[in-house]
Parts: C-alpha cells; sequence; structure tokens
C-alpha cells in the first residue's frame, strides 16, 4: 500500500513553499505525483533519497572548441 502525501506535508518536510511543491509536481520532479480531486499527492517513495549510482562522466568544458584548441597546441 502506498502512503500519499499532501503538497502542504511534503513543503513541511523539505522547507519549501507549498506553491513549489506543487509545481514540482506539475513539472515531473517527484515520480509518482498525481491529483486526486483536483489536488496533488506525492508518494512517500518521491521523496526517498536517490541512491541508484551515477555515472562517471566529465561535465562539458565551459570553453570554445577555439579556446581549447590553443590551450592543448
Amino acid at each position: 500500500m502506498t502512503t500519499w502525501f499532501t503538497p502542504k506535508h511534503v513543503a513541511a518536510a523539505l522547507e519549501l513553499h507549498v506553491d513549489t511543491v506543487r509545481r514540482l509536481a506539475h513539472e515531473g520532479e517527484f515520480p509518482g505525483a498525481r491529483k486526486f480531486g483536483g489536488e496533488w499527492r506525492i508518494p512517500a517513495t518521491a521523496l526517498e533519497p536517490d541512491t541508484s549510482p551515477k555515472p562517471l562522466i566529465a561535465p562539458p568544458s565551459k570553453r570554445s572548441l577555439a579556446q581549447q584548441r590553443r590551450r592543448t597546441a
């Protein structure tokens, strides 16, 4: 059985404004969040920390290709 939380409860737990929680739910930031009777409900599983391993990929360089070539030449 899934435990569902209201945006008010999630906002208090995450120290966010209720409107921010509603916006994040609408944008899909809480996996499994749904509307019941016009009000958002967020499953407890959406609030658990993500423990999946992250890929070890370096972030893209902020330098342009020309700048990168000059540095290595």
